[in-house]
This record gives C-alpha cells, sequence and structure tokens, in this order.
C-alpha cells in the first residue's frame, strides 16, 4: 500500500513537473502573441492618427524608434566586438584597423553589409560609414597600435565580446585619432594591464572620456596618455592606483582645454620620470601636488611650463633628486599674482621662473 501511494506521489511530481513546463511554454507563447497584437494595435493608431494628431505620431515613432535601436545594441553586443563609425571621401579607401589584426578578424559588417574581412575598405559614396567587426583576441597579450593614426575615426563602441581580461597592454591603441569625438570603453577590463602609454596620444577631438572602470593591479607606464587631447575640460583619474607607475612624463601635455584636475590620489613613490607632465595646460588655474613623492625622480624638465593661467601650485613635498629643473615652471602668469607652496629646500631650483609679483610660501620639510 505505501509502495502504491510513493508511486502515485512520484507520479504526481513528475506530473507537476510536465505541467509547469507546458505551462511555462504557453504563458511564453501567449505573452508572444499579446506583444505582437499590440504592435499590430500602435502600427494602425499611427495610420489613424497620422493625420489628426501629428504630435500622437511622433510620440509613437519615438517608441518605435527606441525599440528597434535597443534591439540592434542587443544584436551587436550578441555578434560583434566593436562599432565603429568612420567618414570618408568619395571613393575613398579608409584603414579601419591595424593590418597586424587582419588575420583574427572574423566577421565585418559595413554599412549593413556583410564583407569578407579586410584592414581597409574604399567607400564609393562620402559621409559617416558605420562598421561593425568580430575580432577574437583571446590568445593576445597586447592590443598596441591597433587604430594607430587612423584619422577618419569618429566614434567607436567595444561590446562585452571584445574582453580584455588577459590583456597587458594597450599602448598607443588610439594614437593620433585625431577626429575621434566618441569613445565607449566602459566594458574594458584592465585588471591585467600594466602598459597605458599614448593610449590617447593626439586625440585632439576628444570631448570626453569616461575611465571610472580603469582598475589596475600593477601598472607601471603611463606616458604621454593623454597628450595632445586638446579638447578635454575634465579628466577623472581619481582612482588611479600608481604606486607602480615609473613613466608619467607628458601625461597631460598639451590638455589646453583642462580647466580642473584631482591628483591628489597619486602615490609617485616609484615615478622616475615627470618631465612635461603639465606641460601646457594653459586653461589650469590650480595645481595641488603637494603628496608627489620625488625621492626617485631624475626628469622634472617642464614639468608646469607654460600654465599660464595658474594661480596656485603647491609642490612642498618636492625634493631635490632630479638631474636638472630646465624651465621647471617657466610663464606662470605675472600680470595676476599667484601662490606657490614649496620647500625652502627645493625653492633654489626654481626661484628663476616665479614672477614677483608671485607669493611664495616656503616650508619646512
Amino acid at each position: 500500500m505505501e509502495n502504491s501511494n510513493l508511486l502515485k506521489n512520484n507520479y504526481f511530481i513528475f506530473d507537476s513537473e510536465i505541467f509547469n513546463q507546458k505551462s511555462n511554454r504557453r504563458y511564453i507563447l501567449i505573452k508572444s502573441i499579446l506583444l505582437s497584437f499590440i504592435i499590430t494595435i500602435i502600427i494602425i493608431s499611427v495610420h489613424i492618427y497620422d493625420k489628426k494628431n501629428n504630435k500622437h505620431l511622433d510620440y509613437i515613432n519615438k517608441i518605435i524608434l527606441n525599440y528597434n535601436d535597443n534591439y540592434k545594441l542587443t544584436n551587436l553586443e550578441k555578434k560583434y566586438s566593436f562599432k565603429g563609425i568612420y567618414e570618408s571621401k568619395e571613393n575613398d579607401n579608409v584603414i579601419l584597423i591595424n593590418r597586424k589584426y587582419k588575420n583574427i578578424i572574423k566577421e565585418m559588417e559595413i554599412d549593413e553589409e556583410e564583407i569578407i574581412p579586410t584592414t581597409n575598405y574604399t567607400f564609393k559614396t562620402a559621409g559617416n560609414h558605420t562598421i561593425y567587426i568580430l575580432i577574437n583576441i583571446t590568445n593576445l597579450a597586447k592590443l598596441d597600435d591597433m587604430f594607430y593614426n587612423i584619422d577618419k575615426l569618429t566614434s567607436i563602441y567595444f561590446t562585452k565580446e571584445f574582453d580584455t581580461k588577459n590583456i597587458k597592454s594597450i599602448r598607443k591603441m588610439f594614437y593620433n585619432c585625431k577626429k575621434l569625438t566618441s569613445l565607449d570603453i566602459s566594458n574594458f577590463n584592465t585588471q591585467s594591464i600594466t602598459d597605458i602609454a599614448y593610449l590617447f596620444y593626439g586625440c585632439s577631438s576628444l570631448l570626453s572620456i569616461d575611465i571610472s572602470n580603469f582598475k589596475y593591479k600593477i601598472l607601471k607606464v603611463m606616458v604621454s596618455l593623454f597628450e595632445g587631447c586638446s579638447s578635454l575640460k575634465s579628466i577623472d583619474v581619481s582612482h588611479f592606483k600608481t604606486e607602480y607607475v615609473t613613466h608619467m612624463n607628458y601625461l597631460f601635455k598639451g590638455c589646453s582645454s583642462l580647466t580642473s584636475i584631482d591628483v591628489s590620489n597619486f602615490n609617485t613613490k616609484s615615478v622616475i620620470y615627470m618631465e612635461h607632465m603639465f606641460d601646457g595646460c594653459n586653461s589650469l588655474t590650480s595645481i595641488d601636488a603637494s603628496n608627489f613623492n620625488t625621492e626617485k625622480v631624475k626628469y622634472m624638465d617642464y614639468t608646469f611650463n607654460k600654465c599660464s593661467n595658474l594661480r596656485y601650485l603647491d609642490i612642498s613635498n618636492f625634493s631635490n633628486t632630479s638631474r636638472s629643473y630646465s624651465e621647471f615652471c617657466a610663464f606662470l602668469p605675472s600680470s595676476n599674482p599667484g601662490i606657490i607652496k614649496v620647500s625652502k629646500y627645493f625653492i633654489d631650483n626654481i626661484i628663476k621662473f616665479i614672477p614677483k609679483s608671485w607669493e611664495i610660501i616656503l616650508i619646512d620639510n
């Protein structure tokens, strides 16, 4: 009798699972039918209100367009590694990606047409062209020069398919992409990266850059990281871990639109090269480098050169280690008096560059 009840109970459990599976399938089917019905009603509504209410029509069109955009983006993330917008003239042969990556390009789509993977393409018509590329970087340790000197690239978005968790270097990846205005690298995994030198060098049209996801374990080289990014007004590097960095030279050189920068979190105990770090940052009015440890720095030439709008400079922790201090803080503004905080043991190295109108606060350390 117990066995019979057990069998019945087991059958009941098994039968319930089948019932639940069937119910789930029915639910999905009903949901799909309802969704199709709603879309049909919307389309009918568009035709009904087309002449009577243009605002209503515009609103519905926006809903449909947003739905289509999200759908395309979802498909992009599933299939491709990145989406790029390239500008061309008529019959213009454009480099899409450095030729050394040709053999790992798996699929490519240009203006909604699949083509044989290539590193350059001749566009018959002038204008902006959309390129989707699937590339296999699984076995790579470096992505150096990937878009090196590609001056026709105006926008690029990297999907989660572009998995950088094993990448150690992205040196010169966007070097001199001077027409690049939009760059989305929020999906980059930077945990293994040690070298980001020249990454955005010469990206003079780049208006903003979100690098909040850049989190390194052992970053060593960041020379010329933002050099020549003359359109950037702000850069958030407050989260950078820099205790192993040896090269900070030319870091912000030529960032002429930069109005503020927070480097208070920089650990510079390993830095050897610091020359030209803020050279040409002529929109900055204040730099607080009081936390900088310069005990290992051998090169400080032109560090604050041509910061011609600076009103406040705190270098109170700088020490006598550099081999030379050529033009260290030359061209500080003399017409508008500023304040400089400096160690009394360091002042003799740079006194000749400080305008007489400036207030010098000597720190005993």
